[in-house]
C-alpha cells in the first residue's frame, strides 16, 4: 500500500521534480495536477511549493 501511495510522489531538487512532473505528465496525460507536500515545517513546506510553482512556470513556457 506504502509503495503504491508513493508512486507519484516526486522528493528532490528542482531538476528532479521537474523530470517527476514531466514523465507524470508524459505517462497519465492530466488535465490539472494537484500537489501536495507533506512536510511540517511551513518554511520547509512552502519552499517545496516554490520550487513547484517554479518547475510549473518553466513547463508552461516550454509548451
Amino acid at each position: 500500500m506504502v509503495e503504491r501511495a508513493l508512486a507519484c510522489a516526486v522528493v528532490g531538487a528542482a531538476d528532479t521534480v521537474e523530470d517527476g512532473i514531466e514523465a507524470f505528465i508524459a505517462r497519465h496525460q492530466p488535465d490539472e495536477l494537484l500537489i501536495t507536500a507533506n512536510v511540517f515545517e511551513h518554511a520547509a513546506r512552502r519552499h517545496s511549493f516554490e520550487i513547484a510553482a517554479a518547475v510549473r512556470d518553466r513547463l508552461m513556457a516550454a509548451n
